[in-house]
């Protein structure tokens, strides 16, 4: 399958600073591609060279097949994107801000294709109404609308969820899942959000300093041992005392969260088996709660991994 995005040994430096060393990586049809780093970590720099904002001090990016140094035009008309922020006319409605975008791409759409439009990005209630009294959430919105206007393959989203509140969050995420899943496009989405990403990517790569740190699908990059396992138990003292005996002392951490609970790291598919043999020793469970997120395995990788405690101690 041809990829709709390859980049191969991206470089580029300002000032002296690499803010991308060497970097490569495939975006294929039908992906949520989540592009994760830190923020500095290189990611808006790599979106710029992808669509051609800056250039390159070396390496090679193809869009669809194509070169795109080659064929820079043909390229780009099948790209919509919204870098860091949308720019659009506050003082116009978001109908209008939508009618002129759909013109400076050289077509001239039905009412009813811009209204369907907004639709899709749920702003279609509000079509009349001037982009000065939207939320950011609303302007984000319509943002990735202007991006949509010309019906693109590939939705490049930098950055999407920044500055936004909990439902704007989830009204990004969901947006991104239906374009992807009902309009069939191809989308890489850059974040430091890392739960919203572990949502809704299908494959992602980690980059820090500009390098690639590891790339693949979301359900293949976690290392099961990563799983932290909180057990509240009746007994502890019994507990600790029959750990103390078992296999299961090499999981246990020392930090302890509470005087009823047990904290582990281990493999998640070890879980029921501890949870059996506790029951057998006359101790009983009351809740085992696990967490394996993004975040934590993401920190565990990068320069932010001396922040997270639990899974460093």
């Amino acid at each position: 399958m041809q990829p709709v995005v390859s980049l191969r040994g991206l470089e580029k430096s300002f000032n002296g600073f690499k803010a991308v060393d060497g970097l490569g990586f495939d975006v294929y049809p039908g992906d949520i591609y989540g592009f994760l780093g830190q923020n500095g970590a290189g990611k808006s720099t790599t979106l710029r060279i992808l669509l051609s904002l800056i250039r390159p001090d070396a390496g090679a990016v193809s869009l669809f097949g194509m070169n795109l140094l080659q064929h820079r035009k043909e390229c780009l008309q099948k790209v919509g994107a919204v870098i860091e922020k949308p720019d659009v006319y506050t003082y116009l409605s978001a109908y209008d801000n939508l009618a002129i975008f759909a013109r400076l791409n050289g077509i001239r759409p039905r009412r009813q294709q811009l209204m369907e439009q907004l639709d899709t990005v749920g702003l279609a209630d509000r079509a009349a109404s001037k982009v000065k009294t939207f939320s950011q959430g609303m302007k984000q919105r319509l943002g990735i609308a202007v991006a949509l206007v010309h019906n693109p393959a590939l939705v490049v989203l930098d950055e999407p969820t920044n500055g936004l509140d909990p439902q704007g969050i989830a009204d990004i995420r969901n947006l991104v899942l239906h374009l992807c899943r009902e309009q069939g496009k191809t989308v890489l989405v850059s974040s430091h959000l890392l739960a919203e990403i572990e949502q809704v990517a299908t494959r992602m790569i980690i980059i820090d300093k500009g390098k690639m740190l590891v790339e693949g699908k979301v359900s293949d990059l976690f290392d099961p041992a990563q799983s932290r396992v909180l057990i509240t138990v009746s007994d502890p003292v019994r507990a600790r005392q029959f750990i103390s005996h078992q296999p299961w002392q090499a999981y246990l951490k020392t930090d302890q969260p509470g005087d009823n609970q047990l904290l582990f790291r281990m493999p998640k598919e070890q879980i029921p088996v501890l949870n059996r043999e506790l029951v057998m020793a006359g101790i009983d469970v009351h809740a085992i709660d696990t967490t394996h997120s993004l975040e934590a395995y993401f920190l565990s990788i990068t320069t932010g991994k001396q922040h997270v405690a639990d899974f460093t101690h």
